[in-house]
């Protein structure tokens, strides 16, 4: 187990911070075993997880960064492993919980959440 899981489970025995659930493999902290709260702390990791070199580094991070994008994350991870060179790394049973995480637990969600915007830009090139 990671450090980070190590943390939450001795902090909620202690009744520190006790958590209504165990923490989720959605949450790239436990990936990591390093605390991430955005993309840039993503960036400015030393050393990402190996999950059996099943993925490049590239696309290490890139499956890290979006699991900073809790409303993004669903149709960026779908979309990530759709791809033929990436499909064969879900045999690893650490990319397995990750997917069912993102696709099968719930979220947070806030009720305060500013209204979905009405006008959106739409930039065409050629």
């Amino acid at each position: 187990a990671s450090d980070v899981y190590k943390r939450q489970l001795v902090a909620r025995a202690l009744g520190v911070d006790r958590p209504r659930a165990p923490p989720s493999h959605a949450d790239p902290s436990l990936l990591c075993n390093r605390t991430i709260n955005s993309e840039d702390d993503v960036l400015y990791l030393s050393q990402l997880p190996l999950l059996d070199d099943r993925l490049t580094t590239r696309d290490t991070e890139l499956l890290v960064s979006y699991l900073t994008a809790p409303y993004l994350r669903i149709p960026l991870l779908l979309h990530f492993f759709a791809d033929e060179g990436r499909m064969h790394a879900l045999g690893n049973e650490q990319l397995q919980s990750i997917v069912e995480a993102c696709l099968f637990e719930p979220g947070p969600y806030s009720a305060d959440a500013p209204p979905a915007p009405t006008d959106i830009c739409l930039l065409y090139t050629s």
